[in-house]
């Protein structure tokens, strides 16, 4: 922001420059033609003086009028970029949510899918053993006896 404001200072005193530059021209061809003039030819170029002094001052007002037009238009174009990096903003802020939130919805389902693995392994190792456990009895009942039954 600071970039900016000092952008448009260099802009207000660039064009002030401006202006008082053409004033010192403007003012520097009256004197001049003054110094020119006789002295009864003084009196009237003292009036026009003064009428090129109050077309000066018009001047000036209306160079003042259209720099503060270009300062509304400049702070509203600035305006209206603020306003739509905001809106960029927001619409980020909601993109990383919905990730974040697909991220945390998809971590929530692969720990319960490692869950049921692991307890879907362990019954199967637990089922094995009884088994075998099952088989060892059954291979020492027909040892003892040679029936197939198992004894206990």
């Amino acid at each position: 922001m600071e970039a900016k404001v000092q952008r448009n200072d260099s802009l207000s005193r660039s064009s002030f420059e401006k202006v008082k530059n053409w004033e010192l021209h403007y003012f520097t061809f009256i004197a001049v033609n003054y110094s020119r003039t006789g002295s009864s030819q003084k009196r009237i170029v003292f009036g026009q003086r003064k009428s090129l002094a109050e077309g000066t001052a018009d001047k000036k007002v209306a160079t003042a009028h259209v720099w503060i037009e270009a300062l509304k238009a400049s702070e509203k174009e600035i305006l209206m970029k603020t306003e739509l990096a905001q809106r960029e903003i927001r619409q980020v802020r909601v993109e990383e949510e919905c990730e974040a939130y697909k991220t945390k919805r998809s971590l929530s389902a692969k720990r319960t899918v490692e869950g049921e693995l692991q307890n879907w392994r362990q019954k199967r190792k637990k089922n094995a053993e009884a088994e075998n456990l099952q088989l060892e009895l059954h291979r020492k009942s027909m040892k003892g006896n040679g029936n197939f039954t198992p004894s206990r």
